[in-house]
């Protein structure tokens, strides 16, 4: 931790830029930065990293890291990402769509398990379908 700042990690299955991405330059440009060290971790080479170094936010590349099934390449990003949170020890891993949901936080409890693990941004409807069932509520 930097000068009492907690450190926080974002990862993001893609760069390009669409919701999910939007939410996380938003969350990542907009957290007080006198409170919080924000980096984050994407896979392409989209909009979204331009536009985070454009404005001061540290990017890591997770050149493989993409929505699609690959065993090779989705092997080669959990291990970058154990990498990462070996070397950066964030306080906070925020994971946002579902492959760096998945591998992130596999690699989270077995790097970081003392960090705090967020699920961030998911596809509209699926947590209120989940919610509204388990409490016996109709859509």
């Amino acid at each position: 931790m930097d000068s009492g700042r907690q450190k926080i990690l974002l990862v993001i299955t893609k760069s390009n830029w669409g919701g999910a991405q939007r939410y996380v330059y938003d969350l990542a440009t907009n957290l007080p930065r006198d409170r919080f060290e924000v980096i984050v971790a994407c896979g392409g080479s989209g909009t979204l990293i331009t536009r985070l170094k454009e404005s001061g936010v540290r990017v890591i590349p997770l050149g493989k890291l993409g929505r699609d099934i690959s065993l090779g390449d989705d092997l080669g990003s959990f291990f970058s990402l154990l990498r990462i949170l070996r070397t950066e020890h964030p306080d906070i891993l925020h994971l946002n769509s579902s492959k760096a949901g998945g591998l992130g936080a596999l690699a989270g409890r077995i790097a970081r398990p003392e960090a705090a693990l967020v699920a961030g941004y998911r596809p509209a409807g699926v947590l209120e379908n989940s919610v509204t069932k388990s409490i016996g509520r109709k859509n």
